[in-house]
């Protein structure tokens, strides 16, 4: 019955309702109710079931009015839209209360029906089990291993491939939101270790070549139970593997991983540090690990024209680099411009939607196509 379908407020600039609107046409499988306004400050909530409100830098009266809603005590759930360059705005919003940000991007406002039915069924009947969830893993409807390019801007020829996890559509789709919930449940390991072994199991039946990359959280590097899933993963890609930690997880803590780096280079696997120069934490755990690879964070190469400290970011990741004798590779490239920029300073190696989007394992290609932008490869 019509009265009975959720009830979703957009609110935001009228060219922002405008780009979603296509999205929002009603399907069987995810029909809402649809309301619109332009500003948080003034809201009519009344039978509004989720919220969804655009951010932006640029309208400081928005940011106001999202304090003041997020500080309601009786309200409806809540997701914030940002720009990908703007992501702190989405951040300061879940650290506000809001239950997750998207971002203004064609793929993420295609999921606002699917978000918007998963979100109030999590509301009414609670999240779904934990153990069940790890246990679909192992279904490819229902969790996904997609793998993406690291190219060679020499020749811009294919120099290995990173393998990465995937959630069900809606909210725990970004394996930072199904990590974060982990987290949050106290078993952030099992679910990194299940994206391993899944990982893993993909990457032995694709035809990917080159260096090969799997990520994992520190946490679970200091764990006894990913020693032999390293061991799998050196017998299966010997001479030719990376596992990936992330700068931004690392902490003073991590300066006692002498073991483990030491059963790495035992066992021939390469170190990464992925995610490096967007946190002011300095470089010192970096070079405490001695990393093969420095990653250098999205965050610092989007919009690198615009920023002289992301550039000097670039630089120092590179001096970092030789003085470890470390390949260093950036990440998130979408735009000419950007690699024209990264190539200048010294980047030797990158990645990103410019030359296409993660694709699964089995239609990964040798030769990439080099697209304009992020929006091309939509």
């Amino acid at each position: 019955m019509p009265q009975n379908l959720p009830t979703v407020l957009l609110v935001g600039p009228p060219a922002f309702q405008e780009r979603v609107l296509p999205h929002m046409a009603p399907k069987a499988e995810a029909p809402i109710t649809l309301k619109q306004c332009q500003s948080l400050s003034d809201l009519d909530l009344m039978g509004v079931d989720l919220v969804i409100f655009r951010l932006s830098a640029d309208r400081p009266d928005d940011l106001a009015g999202m304090l003041q809603f997020l500080s309601q005590v009786d309200r409806p759930d809540a997701i914030a839209v940002v720009d990908s360059s703007t992501e702190d705005l989405g951040i300061g919003a879940v650290a506000r209360g809001a239950i997750d940000f998207i971002h203004d991007d064609p793929d993420d406002l295609a999921l606002i029906p699917e978000l918007a039915k998963e979100t109030l069924r999590l509301k009414s009947r609670g999240k779904p089990n934990i153990d069940e969830l790890l246990k679909s893993f192992a279904s490819d409807e229902t969790f996904q291993t997609v793998c993406h390019p690291i190219l060679r801007l020499q020749d811009m020829t294919t120099f290995g491939w990173e393998f990465l996890s995937r959630g069900p559509k809606g909210p725990l789709y970004q394996p930072s939101r199904f990590f974060r919930w982990g987290k949050e449940k106290d078993r952030l390991v099992e679910f990194d270790l299940a994206c391993l072994d899944a990982a893993l199991e993909a990457a032995q039946h694709s035809s990917c070549c080159g260096c090969l990359h799997f990520n994992l959280f520190p946490e679970t590097w200091a764990t006894k139970e990913v020693r032999p899933r390293l061991d799998r993963m050196a017998e299966l890609f010997p001479d030719h593997c990376c596992l990936e930690l992330s700068e931004t997880n690392l902490s003073a803590a991590n300066r006692e991983f002498t073991q483990e780096r030491r059963h790495l280079k035992k066992i021939g696997i390469n170190l990464a540090i992925d995610d490096i120069g967007f946190q002011a934490r300095g470089f010192g755990l970096v070079r405490d690990l001695q990393p093969e690879v420095l990653k250098i964070d999205r965050r610092v190469v989007n919009n690198i024209a615009r920023h002289q400290s992301r550039r000097d970011i670039v630089s120092s990741a590179l001096k970092l680099g030789e003085s470890l004798g470390a390949w260093v590779i950036a990440e998130g490239v979408e735009q000419r411009q950007e690699l024209t920029i990264l190539e200048e300073l010294g980047v030797s190696f990158a990645q990103g939607f410019l030359w296409g989007k993660p694709t699964l394992p089995d239609q990964a290609t040798r030769g990439l196509p080099l697209g304009d932008s992020r929006q091309e490869q939509s």
